[in-house]
């Protein structure tokens, strides 16, 4: 089968509705017309719950089409621009929390710093903490670190960590001599965080990561 180039691909037009005064394109957003502070602030929120979803939607996408298609739905997911190791980090927080346990006003970034916790009520009960303490990312890691929870040191927190920041990190590990493998979900050398019946590193034993990514 002949791949498929960028160029062959379909162009996708989405159909949401923002119910703001704005010009948008894939690229830019140009605000048109009067607008008070209080637009503009709601357009700024609209916008950021749209860029948390988005991870939530790709994870679903993503899970939702392996079960339609199989292993074959993987080329799909590559020729959207998804590498395997983001594909396969997606999934893996997408599947440690049910639809019920998400808390939309906390970020990607916290579920996924909460996503290795070993069981499920445990992960529920440090979302709330979270959402109670109205913590950062930096609070939410430290607040784990000091409760034994969480590994210091720690791999990228975004799951769109591009393979040219992943190369050069690798690039920059390797002047100082070999970098271990790192599991990019349990920032564990020993990699022992599951996905389904084997870890991450084993699944992707060729990812590099970076040690360190903050959003």
């Amino acid at each position: 089968m002949k791949k498929k180039t960028k160029k062959d691909l379909p162009t996708v037009q989405l159909g949401l509705k923002l119910d703001f005064p704005a010009k948008i394109t894939s690229t830019s957003l140009e605000f048109v017309g009067r607008l008070s502070y209080e637009d503009g602030r709601q357009t700024l929120f609209k916008i950021a719950q749209v860029d948390n979803a988005s991870n939530w939607w790709l994870a679903a996408c993503i899970v939702e089409g392996e079960k339609r298609w199989g292993e074959g739905w993987a080329q799909a997911v590559g020729e959207a621009g998804i590498s395997p190791p983001r594909a396969l980090k997606l999934r893996y927080v997408y599947d440690r929390f049910p639809e019920t346990l998400r808390v939309k006003e906390l970020s990607w970034s916290h579920h996924v710093e909460i996503a290795p916790l070993e069981t499920l009520e445990l992960r529920g009960e440090w979302l709330v903490r979270c959402l109670k303490g109205n913590w950062t990312i930096a609070e939410l890691k430290q607040q784990l670190e000091d409760s034994g929870l969480r590994a210091k040191e720690s791999v990228s927190d975004d799951p769109g960590y591009d393979d040219a920041n992943r190369e050069k990190d690798t690039d920059s590990n390797n002047g100082n001599g070999s970098s271990p493998a790192v599991c990019p979900v349990c920032g564990s050398e020993e990699a022992t965080i599951k996905v389904g019946s084997s870890c991450f590193a084993q699944l992707v034993p060729d990812a590099e990561v970076s040690e360190s990514n903050q959003p």
